[in-house]
């Protein structure tokens, strides 16, 4: 393989390639021995030229006689370390898998990771850095599109298990708030309550106590929409904002030190886009919720 790595490589797409992600393409062709996060980061650094081009995107779609051109040098010579356990798939059949995330890695390189696992894996939606939980992928583009459909249409219930500071009073809480962007800046993640006509999309997530403690609660959370940090910003709105969360929740009452916020996708239920079956998956209680579980509201969690 050293050889090999010092030769500029030359592949032509098949009809069994067409439609293929250049970067499961590739990763293919180098016989999986090379990480797909490390082909990517090639792809990025103009290791690549389909039809005499160059072709930065990982995730162009390759068509019938495309001529792929790849530098095999601009690999790295180590593999990356991979964060993915099988032990974490919750659900899968021919269609679809159903994962739990852990907290730490980024919905981003997560997919690398199930993309080396299952070559032509497409992602659907993502969950943030620090929140755990269930995401799904479809295991091809014809069942990522129905997936997409029946997000779109919201036909995938999705329930999140989070603690939220201080103790909220009411047992149930529809909170219906359109969500955007704070600032014009392209390069600001920062989203907050804004109205629909200065640019908010609509947002509605419904929430439901679980446990009192002195100081925080926990919480179901249930959005409607998918807006980006949803539950978050929602929360944060009625203030109550998710233990942890460094970025929506500067005021705290609660002194239990979280390394990150506490939020988890602990469900989902959901039509199977092509049998005739509801599909139900839930995600494990992460240890270190379950831990300030058991210190907040003094008793051991049981799902």
């Amino acid at each position: 393989m050293s050889n090999f790595l010092r030769n500029t490589v030359c592949w032509k797409a098949e009809t069994s390639d067409v439609g293929l992600r250049l970067q499961s393409f590739i990763h293919e062709k180098l016989e999986k021995k090379y990480s797909a996060k490390n082909i990517k980061r090639a792809l990025e650094n103009n290791a690549c030229d389909v039809n005499g081009r160059k072709e930065r995107f990982a995730g162009y779609r390759l068509a019938k006689g495309d001529v792929v051109t790849f530098h095999c040098s601009s690999l790295l010579s180590d593999k990356v370390k991979s964060d993915f356990s099988i032990d974490r798939i919750v659900f899968q059949d021919d269609f679809l898998i159903a994962y739990d995330k852990p907290a730490g890695i980024s919905s981003e390189e997560l997919f690398e990771e199930i993309l080396q696992k299952f070559p032509g894996a497409e992602k659907i939606h993502r969950l943030d850095k620090e929140t755990s939980g269930l995401i799904l992928y479809a295991k091809n583009i014809v069942c990522r599109d129905a997936l997409v459909a029946l997000f779109r249409d919201k036909k995938i219930r999705k329930e999140y298990l989070a603690v939220a500071d201080g103790v909220i009073s009411q047992d149930e809480i529809s909170i219906d708030k359109p969500i955007g962007k704070l600032s014009q800046n392209t390069q600001s993640f920062l989203r907050g309550i804004v109205p629909m006509n200065q640019g908010g999309d609509s947002a509605l997530t419904s929430v439901r106590v679980m446990k009192r403690g002195g100081s925080a609660t926990l919480v179901r959370c249930f959005p409607v929409t998918g807006r980006t940090h949803q539950i978050r910003i929602h929360l944060q709105s009625i203030g109550h904002p998710l233990l942890g969360d460094k970025l929506y929740g500067h005021r705290r009452i609660c002194t239990y030190h979280a390394e990150r916020h506490f939020l988890h996708a602990i469900s989902l239920v959901f039509p199977h886009p092509f049998l005739p079956e509801e599909i139900r998956v839930q995600a494990p209680v992460p240890a270190d919720i379950a831990q300030a579980m058991q210190h907040l509201f003094n008793r051991e969690h049981r799902s």
